[in-house]
């Protein structure tokens, strides 16, 4: 194992396919520690310079993708750390969150209400992501299997719990990437089989199932 290294049991130069939601910190309207809306009210937050200073590259056995979730606020801020971190972006998706009956579920936001979480899909080499493309859209919603086709990649379901990621993110990159064989996440709230995680709140939520 790497001196000082952070991820715990995770294997360095072992992974595939990473996906990183980091704590990020930045500056909130009122008192964050006592809003249910700011991330500081729910868990421990991280400086810039400290989430750029984690060693996700070594994480990589050889080529590989990444998925790096960050703030609608702070795009620079994101490619600076993939920057850090010596990973090159490809590409943006994005979360549309709904309510439970399909309408925009309103966020908090700088001079709009964000009703979306982005993410940028970033690569170590030239990984082999086969020929199977996918929508840069999660959108979540929703509406009965029989209106699905062999080929829709519009994810249907809705926003959850402070910080929770979409379980169909993770199917979707399941199979755009089937060439992953070890994929894990970081600072991960649950459990999901197929993937090993880290973080400090991993039993947040219920373990994810297949």
């Amino acid at each position: 194992m790497i001196p000082g290294w952070p991820f715990d049991d995770l294997v360095p130069f072992s992974y595939d396919l990473v996906e990183v939601d980091p704590p990020w910190s930045f500056a909130v309207w009122g008192d964050p520690v006592d809003s249910d809306r700011h991330a500081a009210g729910h868990y421990d937050l991280m400086s810039l310079a400290e989430i750029m200073d984690l060693p996700v590259r070594k994480l990589f056995c050889g080529a590989g993708l990444l998925v790096l979730w960050c703030h609608p606020s702070m795009p620079r801020q994101a490619l600076a750390v993939l920057d850090a971190w010596n990973i090159r972006e490809s590409t943006t998706g994005v979360w549309v969150k709904t309510t439970r009956l399909g309408t925009p579920a309103i966020g908090c936001g700088y001079r709009l209400r964000n009703s979306h979480e982005p993410f940028i899909l970033a690569a170590v080499g030239t990984p082999d992501q086969g020929t199977r493309a996918a929508s840069s859209v999660i959108e979540t919603f929703e509406i009965g299997p029989e209106d699905l086709g062999p080929e829709d990649w519009i994810i249907r379901t809705r926003r959850r719990e402070h910080s929770r990621k979409p379980d169909e993110l993770y199917e979707r990159l399941e199979a755009v990437y089937p060439a992953a064989r070890r994929r894990c996440r970081l600072f991960a709230r649950s459990e999901r089989p197929g993937w090993d995680s880290w973080g400090r709140e991993i039993d947040r939520f219920p373990a994810q199932e297949k």
